[in-house]
């Protein structure tokens, strides 16, 4: 598991810690345990899966769509950051 912080106040607030896992195809149950856990842990909204994409929650659907483009949008401009070799 990796932790990634957003950079911009709107990720900070609405995001949070976002887990980025890594897809074991040999050991599927124990992948889906590890994104469960993910989700679960500390109030997660969102974890990436290496490879495949990002899943958000919410309390509606309208809400982890929104989640999930506030960290499409977080995502980006800390690529953004790091490209620009901006101190982060």
């Amino acid at each position: 598991l990796i932790l990634v912080q957003p950079i911009d106040v709107l990720g900070k607030e609405h995001i949070g810690k976002v887990v980025i896992v890594d897809p074991d195809d040999d050991e599927q149950e124990e992948f889906l345990r590890q994104v469960a856990e993910a989700l679960q842990q500390g109030g997660m909204r969102c974890v990436v899966v290496r490879g495949h994409g990002a899943y958000a929650v919410g309390a509606n659907l309208d809400q982890a769509m929104a989640n999930s483009a506030m960290l499409e949008h977080s995502m980006q401009v800390l690529l953004l950051a790091r490209q620009a070799n901006l101190k982060i």
